[in-house]
């Protein structure tokens, strides 16, 4: 098996066991709100979006330099860096007594995390451009497998256990990703990446004016704000619509998520292969156009299985935006040069996260959660819209770079094997 190959695998398992334990704890922050004193129903709603933004905005502000560092010392480091300081946050999460000691927790985990960003620029550098749809969909893939069993688990555990436990086993998990990085990914990191010889893009002020990049990145911050603006209220929606039981409805929310994520992580790398085949610009504006029409229905819904069917549409047709935005992101930018660039746009990614969750629970507090879908809904139209508007030019540029980038690398191929068989001889 080729390096890049079994590197991916290793990566994807990796990535399974975060997000994991990522969905194991922080979909059930909502109701540990409340466990921790907060009871008053607009406070745990605007505690919640609070709780979300923390973490984006911190995370917002390190991203660069992560980036910078993953550059600079390899992205290797900066994943294993990323999994083991979630063991630590995550971990303590589980003992906390009120929700300032949470707030806390929520804005150190902003600094340390950041696995996701920090596997696609890793498997970015690695992979053959002409893969990078199929590669950045399965590493998505795998994102949307731990969005599945995560919340399934957490929910099991909270709903037998108590709502500390799953952040107890969050931790586990994130170990064990990170051991797999540490063991069984390779990467073959050359610093002298770094020296700037043959003109290409390299700072980020360099990496800011390449055509596209700044489009690509504002569409990210805009999919990523949409995406999780619904995030901190979608238990409490769940529990509205179950008629207003505690305990079954966090397990309804387990189920309702996990059956989600199942449905994510069957399209994502589907979606991906085909950006590689058909184009990364239609797939972006079809995903985001069908995402839209099938979040506007959740604003109407009577009951969780209605939800749940309308759920699993938009989760199908939203799991194709980030993979395509971000190989889009990985032709313009200069392989040398992904971990800066992912570090950027994560920043972006993460202000958009942060956002959408404050100003969805926000609204939610004064208008009532069916508000919230119908917004997010029309926003992802919009967002088609713009990505309608700006592609077609933007795909003849990134189909000739991704030319010139194919050609190099068959080039450095053709190089490799002359050496081998010279040294054989």
């Amino acid at each position: 098996m080729s390096r890049w190959r079994s590197t991916l695998i290793a990566s994807w398992l990796a990535q399974i066991c975060s997000t994991v334990g990522f969905g194991m704890a922080i979909p059930f922050l909502p109701p540990f709100i409340r466990e921790l004193g907060i009871k008053d129903e607009s406070a745990v709603l605007v505690w919640a979006g609070w709780l979300s933004t923390a973490a984006g905005f911190v995370m917002a502000i390190t991203a660069p330099m992560w980036g910078s560092l993953a550059d600079r010392y390899g992205r290797k480091l900066m994943v294993m860096r990323s999994m083991f300081g979630s063991v630590l946050v995550i971990g303590a999460m589980a003992y906390v007594q009120d929700v300032h000691q949470l707030l806390a927790l929520r804005m150190l985990q902003g600094l340390l995390s950041g696995t996701v960003a920090a596997s696609v620029a890793l498997v970015s550098s690695v992979v053959p451009t002409r893969r990078a749809g199929f590669a950045l969909g399965l590493m998505h893939t795998a994102t949307y497998i731990g969005h599945s069993f995560g919340p399934f688990i957490g929910g099991l555990m909270a709903y037998n256990y108590g709502l500390r436990l799953p952040f107890s086993g969050a931790a586990i998990a994130l170990l064990v990703g990170g051991v797999l990085t540490a063991v069984f990914v390779h990467e073959d990191f050359d610093p002298d990446e770094m020296a700037n010889g043959n003109g290409e893009a390299c700072t980020l002020v360099q990496m800011v004016r390449l055509r596209g990049f700044v489009t690509m990145a504002g569409l990210l911050f805009g999919v990523m704000f949409a995406g999780s603006f619904v995030a901190p209220i979608l238990p409490l929606y769940i529990e509205q619509l179950s008629g207003g039981d505690p305990a079954g409805a966090t397990k309804l929310t387990g189920y309702i998520m996990g059956l989600s994520g199942v449905a994510a992580a069957i399209s994502a790398t589907i979606l991906g292969r085909m950006g590689d085949r058909l184009g990364y610009g239609r797939v972006l504006g079809a995903c985001t156009l069908l995402t839209g029409l099938t979040l506007l229905p959740q604003a109407f819904v009577q009951t969780p299985m209605q939800l749940l069917i309308c759920r699993l549409l938009s989760s199908f047709a939203g799991a194709g935006t980030i993979p395509a935005t971000n190989a889009l992101i990985r032709h313009i930018v200069p392989r040398h040069a992904c971990g800066k660039a992912f570090g950027l746009t994560q920043t972006l990614s993460c202000l958009g996260w942060g956002i959408g969750p404050l100003v969805g629970g926000t609204l939610a507090a004064h208008f009532g959660m069916a508000t919230s879908f119908f917004v997010v809904g029309l926003w992802f139209v919009g967002i088609s819209g713009v990505v309608m508007w700006k592609m077609p030019a933007l795909m003849l540029h990134i189909d000739q770079l991704r030319a010139m980038a194919e050609d190099a690398e068959r080039s450095a191929q053709a190089k490799e094997v002359a050496c081998e068989q010279q040294a054989s001889t």
